[in-house]
């Protein structure tokens, strides 16, 4: 995703082809049109959209809904809101498999139970599900049907290219050679500015794909390499378990423009707490991974499902649709508390990403929000839109934006393939308005809107633009942070720039511009790593010694001690030097055989020390 100026000197993508790859279905590519189904596609598409997963008279949310046609085979039932005790039997039959036995999973958080079916349903069946709860006024008996998908397989699916290291685009580290981190360039650095550090997920560019966290000066502190074919998507610190946590997802990230994976919990040691992994069939997918105080997450899933796509202006007959899932795991157990899909509640009419013979990402989910009501609000790139969802049952309450908007909007209020939305204590909501991928506005913004439930309007409360007019393809996020400032993520262009509330530019950074980070956060982070740190040495001519220091992760690191002798038993305490960026280079006067480096904090106290190393070069 290379990108270059134009005239106007904004920074835009060079090649219409990877920018339609990114932003969802663009792909020529053609996958394999089952998973285990034949036959001509099926319909799918719905005709009503007033779902919801209340079931009358129970106390009870369910899903799948009543009435859904996006079920996976593979699905549980979740049935939210009473506790284990009260849910007295739970049964579930399929029109063409006949009764399906199954057990009983509690939600750790004690409100509700999910049935997990002993085997896998069919596609295009029916499911009858019978349930019986424990009521004040006594037991009550309900019933609800739902249809499963026919799921289309992504084997077939390419994965984006990674092509070799320009140079200059990847840190050169002597200490840590197998480690190639993209350099970071930073235009605009007020001191202390920033009020954390800066999270990204480095992909879609020549370096090494992976992890990244900056300090507030933009220098590396942590870099963490993926596996060959795996990328990073939306790094954050959070809390699990009542303490602070990094988190992130990780998998395949497929062209047609969703991710195939699972989202990670680490520890302040970068050790793995836990993994969450998408229920119901699904793997989760980049876009979200929300953990919220109970103990739960919230995360987004694409559904490839086998559709007639012919009702939908003239799509084809054999077409794969991607529905788009929000789920609510229960962290501890794994199980779905929860799982809303687009396709019961957003008519495929409602987009502005026409048909096409690849899979049709008509929706493109790529945030949701808890707020602080309970409701949920999601994005959706490819309908222009901001919705609210009832929280347990999943009800559409609004829509702002798109086609159907139920808010006026007001003069600037507008967006177009926008993304992360967040619902702000004071009811306002931040946005990426991408604007752009075919272009709307001829740039990208960062934008605040007052969203007036009442008088049923829109406002523009705030705008952030970069000086350099970036239009940004696709991705991108906004974040307010707790002093008033402002960080945005630009999402394709690997800018991330921290705004003053009046929008005067305090911090200014990028990643080559072979690069993109999904999103860019700031938060404060403290971590040690589990391993020591780094050294490597090598004699110089005229009798130096060039040591390079670091230590991978440390966010307490101030400066470094080089121990160094002729013996490896017999090591003096040669120099201290200040901490210099994410490698530091140190040069002593003499040609010293055994070297070892001690990583000093700020108050001078030994973190830990390397290994002894021998010196490279002639002595």
């Amino acid at each position: 995703m290379r990108t270059g100026r134009n005239p106007a000197g904004g920074l835009v993508a060079a090649s219409l082809a990877t920018i339609v790859l990114l932003a969802g279905c663009g792909s020529s590519h053609r996958g394999p049109a089952t998973a285990g189904a034949s036959g001509p596609a099926p319909a799918c598409l719905p005709t009503t959209f007033d779902h919801s997963g209340a079931l009358a008279g129970t106390g009870l949310d369910v899903s799948p809904e009543p009435g859904s046609m996006a079920a996976s085979p593979q699905t549980q039932i979740s049935l939210l809101g009473r506790p284990r005790r009260e849910i007295l039997s739970v049964s579930a039959s399929g029109s063409a498999t006949g009764a399906h036995p199954g057990h009983l999973v509690a939600y750790s958080q004690g409100d509700g139970v999910s049935f997990v079916p002993d085997r896998p349903f069919t596609p295009q069946e029916r499911v009858t599900v019978h349930v019986s709860v424990q009521t004040a006024a006594g037991p009550r008996s309900a019933r609800f049907q739902f249809r499963t998908d026919t799921p289309a397989s992504t084997a077939g699916y390419p994965q984006y290219p990674h092509p070799a290291a320009a140079p200059g685009d990847v840190q050169v580290l002597h200490s840590l050679p197998g480690l190639q981190p993209p350099t970071v360039t930073v235009t605009a650095d007020q001191p202390s500015a920033l009020p954390g550090d800066i999270l990204l997920t480095p992909d879609a560019g020549d370096s090494q794909w992976g992890l990244m966290i900056l300090n507030d000066q933009g220098q590396t502190v942590w870099f963490k390499p993926l596996p060959s074919g795996e990328a990073a998507g939306d790094l954050a610190v959070q809390r699990y378990g009542g303490r602070r946590v990094l988190t992130w997802w990780q998998g395949r990230l497929l062209i047609p423009g969703f991710g195939q994976g699972e989202d990670v919990i680490a520890g302040d040691h970068y050790q793995t707490l836990a993994v969450v992994r998408a229920g119901n069939g699904l793997s989760a997918d980049l876009h979200e991974f929300a953990l919220e105080p109970n103990g739960t997450a919230l995360i987004a899933a694409y559904n490839p499902i086998r559709c007639n796509l012919s009702p939908a202006r003239g799509g084809p007959r054999e077409g794969v649709l991607l529905d788009n899932a929000v789920q609510e795991i229960d962290v501890k157990t794994g199980a779905v508390r929860l799982q809303w899909d687009s396709l019961d509640h957003i008519a495929v009419m409602d987009t502005f990403q026409p048909p096409t013979p690849q899979p049709w990402d008509y929706f493109h989910l790529n945030s949701v929000d808890l707020e602080p009501s309970g409701n949920l609000l999601i994005s959706a790139r490819n309908t222009w839109a901001i919705y609210q969802l009832q929280g347990g049952s999943g009800a559409l309450q609004w829509t702002l934006g798109g086609k159907h908007s139920s808010f006026q909007i007001q003069p600037g209020a507008h967006m177009a393939w926008q993304h992360d939305a967040q619902m702000l204590p004071n009811g306002a909501i931040t946005i990426f308005d991408d604007e752009t991928r075919p272009g709307v506005y001829n740039e990208s913004r960062a934008i605040e809107l007052a969203v007036n439930t009442h008088t049923r309007t829109a406002s523009i409360l705030a705008s952030f633009k970069h000086p350099t007019s970036i239009t940004s393809a696709t991705q991108g996020s906004t974040q307010l942070l707790p002093n008033g400032d402002w960080m945005v993520g630009w999402g394709q262009v690997p800018y991330f720039t921290e705004f003053a509330p009046d929008g005067h530019v305090l911090f200014d950074g990028h990643l080559p511009f072979a690069s993109a980070s999904y999103r860019a956060r700031v938060a404060p982070w403290q971590a040690a790593p589990p391993q020591p740190p780094a050294v490597s040495a090598t004699i110089l001519s005229g009798n130096a010694t060039a040591i390079y220091a670091s230590w991978n992760g440390s966010t307490a690191l101030s400066g470094w001690r080089v121990m160094a002798g002729t013996a490896r038993n017999d090591l003096y305490d040669f120099t201290t030097v200040p901490r210099s960026g994410f490698e530091t280079q140190i040069l002593i006067q003499d040609p010293e055989r055994y070297v070892q480096v001690q990583a000093l904090g700020a108050n001078g106290h030994v973190l830990a020390q390397s290994p002894i190393v021998t010196a490279t070069g002639t002595y």
